[in-house]
């Protein structure tokens, strides 16, 4: 779960959610994911959901940033092939 607010838009919440599941699945295989108790991987992972929320709130302006520039890099590519698309 993850909240947001002026500080903390939603998309750098959701941006957050997407870096912790693919750093989950990189870190527990499919198998091992699958067959764990509920709650078993907490004591393996909890560090680094920490570190993950110590990063996301103490440089807010740079994950801004870096899912502005990701943003406008689509836009633009979205752009590009709209474009070539009409001729």
């Amino acid at each position: 779960m993850t909240f947001s607010n002026s500080d903390f838009p939603i998309v750098t919440a959701f941006t957050f959610l997407e870096t912790l599941q693919k750093e989950f699945n990189d870190t527990f295989n499919k198998d091992r994911i699958n067959k764990a108790i509920r709650y078993s991987l907490n004591d393996e992972f909890k560090d680094k959901i920490l570190n993950k929320m110590d990063y996301y709130n103490k440089n807010k302006e740079e994950v801004h940033d870096n899912i502005s520039r990701l943003k406008n890099g689509i836009l633009s590519y979205k752009d590009e092939i709209l474009e070539a698309a009409g001729n």
